[in-house]
């Protein structure tokens, strides 16, 4: 039973791709991709990493970072003279600022989410236009998303297709038209 499933899934998707092909040329895009190189995506991110809170959050989870490096040195560097309660003294040192670098790569990934969410609501209408432009424009019959792409040798799941020339990416086409107008 589940034999044939697969056989009609796969003849389903055998003509539906050489019908699509019959009616155009088949793409891939990413719309997340091709608003993220925007222009306005990247000066909206560069505003963000500009703005002095979220400077002073990268300065602490810089100098978080580099204080565990150098407890961790410390404690291998030492660990052979060090008795069992300054190794632990030292684990938890590291761990708490380990919680603390997290604390503020929360903030930092908090902060650029609420950027990125804010652009893709505001540019995906005008991406979503572009594509269809580029769909009649250059005669497209099928158009896949292209992280539903995965390479040969690297598949998470079940890939859609398996190689795709760069040459059918539109991504940086969609980029540019938003970059237009």
């Amino acid at each position: 039973m589940r034999f044939l499933t697969k056989l009609a899934a796969s003849m389903l998707a055998l003509v539906l791709s050489t019908s699509a092909l019959a009616q155009g040329k088949v793409a891939v895009v990413d719309l997340n991709a091709a608003i993220m190189e925007t222009d306005v995506a990247k000066m909206r991110i560069q505003e963000l990493q500009a703005q002095a809170d979220v400077q002073d959050v990268i300065t602490q989870a810089e100098t978080l970072m580099a204080d565990i490096r150098t407890l961790q040195e410390e404690a291998q560097a030492n660990s052979v003279t060090w008795s069992a309660e300054r190794l632990q003294e030292q684990q938890a040192a590291i761990q708490s600022k380990s919680v603390d670098f997290q604390a503020a790569q929360t903030k930092l990934n908090d902060a650029q989410n609420r950027v990125v969410g804010a652009l893709m609501q505001e540019l995906r209408p005008r991406a979503g236009q572009a594509v269809q432009d580029l769909i009649q424009s250059e005669g497209i019959g099928l158009l896949l998303d292209k992280s539903a792409v995965y390479p040969v040798g690297r598949q998470q799941g079940a890939p859609i297709v398996l190689y795709v020339d760069t040459s059918f990416d539109l991504t940086p086409r969609v980029t540019e038209k938003l970059n237009q107008g």
